[in-house]
This record gives C-alpha cells, structure tokens and sequence, in this order.
C-alpha cells in the first residue's frame, strides 16, 4: 500500500476529498495510490499540506514511501 493510501485510509477521507483538498481529479489519486503514476514535488507538497489540514502530521518521506516494497518512491 503506497504512503499516500495509508494517510488517507487514516484520515478516513475518499479519494475525492483528498483530491478536492490537493485540487487534482480522483483518478489522478487513484493512480497516486497504486503506483502507475507518481506526484511531483508540488503535488506531494499539496498532499502533505491537506493531511496537516486534517489534523495528520506527516512528510513527503511518508507520502513518497510505498509500503509493498518497504522503499522511497522515485
């Protein structure tokens, strides 16, 4: 499970809350979460930034760690 899902499932929010809060699309979540695509710095910045805002403390190492295989994303 990527760091991004984990956070989220946290934070008990749907993709497209998180998506709303990082001003991105659903799918573009969707696709942040199972790996066929990665943020950018920005977005990842975005990302953090909507946890802060829901009360979860957390850097872009965790948002940018995948759980599966226990490495960085890059």
């Amino acid at each position: 499970m990527s760091g991004i899902k984990s956070l989220r499932l946290k934070a008990k929010v749907t993709q497209g809350e998180l998506a709303a809060l990082i001003a991105s699309s659903q799918g573009a979540v969707s696709h942040y979460e199972t790996g066929r695509r990665i943020p950018d710095i920005e977005v990842g910045k975005r990302i953090v930034s909507a946890f802060k805002q829901l009360g979860y403390e957390t850097s872009l190492d965790e948002v940018f760690f995948d759980e599966h295989t226990g490495e960085q994303l890059r």
